[in-house]
């Protein structure tokens, strides 16, 4: 996972790179191997929910997020996510 942030006076732009085969199982009618992708995904900002989705296979591998807040620089950033599969993933980073 790579997390970039950049600060703006009181917003801050996340931009999170997932790692993740988000595999569906299927491909055109055929079975592909199990279902391997990302359910739950959540950021907090020094503690605090700031951003969360719940995500499904329609996703292509590594996904894209992007989303704004009200913060500031030097704060922590935690992102968590959980799979079908039940693998967790937890990072802390400082703006």
């Amino acid at each position: 996972m790579r997390v970039k942030a950049r600060v703006q006076g009181d917003i801050v732009t996340v931009q999170l790179f997932l790692s993740h085969p988000m595999t569906p199982g299927r491909l055109c009618g055929a079975d592909v191997g199990a279902a391997d992708f990302i359910q739950e995904l959540e950021v907090r900002y020094d503690g605090e929910r700031i951003f969360s989705a719940d995500l499904s296979d329609a996703l292509a591998r590594d996904p894209f997020v992007r989303f704004r807040f009200q913060g500031a620089r030097g704060g922590r950033l935690e992102v968590l996510w959980r799979d079908n599969q039940g693998q967790d993933r937890h990072e802390v980073h400082t703006l």
